[in-house]
């Protein structure tokens, strides 16, 4: 009996030294998760909150904007996402181009305001921001370098 008290008193031993090396490296990882979240959690910035307005969202931009909605799931977006970026790449210096994906909460106060219920839409938003207009659907390179280059005359 005693010879096996001993080999469970052992084993028992065993097994908590196992958990303090399981242990031991977790909580080391949990306190620089808990960094992580609060360097980066208290430093949000306009981007990243909550935006209620297209105002506010360009606030930062000092010219026009083209914003595309867009979802990850939907099939059109997908298909116009590469003529987006190449009018994106060529006219960039002119006009700001912003992805906005309505299924994040963050952007529901934009959504709301500019009534997007489809995708892909574009709208389109002069520099005074009182002028917004929108479109439905893909839009190839072409339309979309003329639609662009029509807000650059507003």
């Amino acid at each position: 009996m005693i010879s096996l008290r001993v080999s469970r008193q052992t084993q028992s031993r065993r097994s908590e030294a196992k958990t303090d090396d399981i242990i031991k490296p977790m909580r080391k990882l949990s306190v620089l998760a808990l960094l992580a979240f609060l360097i980066t959690g208290c430093n949000q910035t306009s981007e990243s909150s909550n935006t209620s307005s297209v105002r506010e969202f360009l606030a930062s931009s000092s010219k026009p904007a083209v914003l595309k909605f867009y979802a990850n799931w939907c099939s059109s977006c997908k298909q116009y996402a590469a003529a987006f970026e190449e009018v994106k790449l060529t006219m960039g210096d002119k006009v700001d181009f912003f992805e906005i994906d309505v299924d994040e909460s963050k952007y529901k106060g934009i959504v709301k305001e500019l009534k997007i219920s489809r995708i892909p839409e574009t709208a389109f938003v002069n520099i005074e921001r009182n002028r917004i207009s929108k479109t439905l659907g893909p839009i190839s390179v072409s339309k979309l370098e003329k639609l662009v280059n029509e807000l650059l005359t507003q």
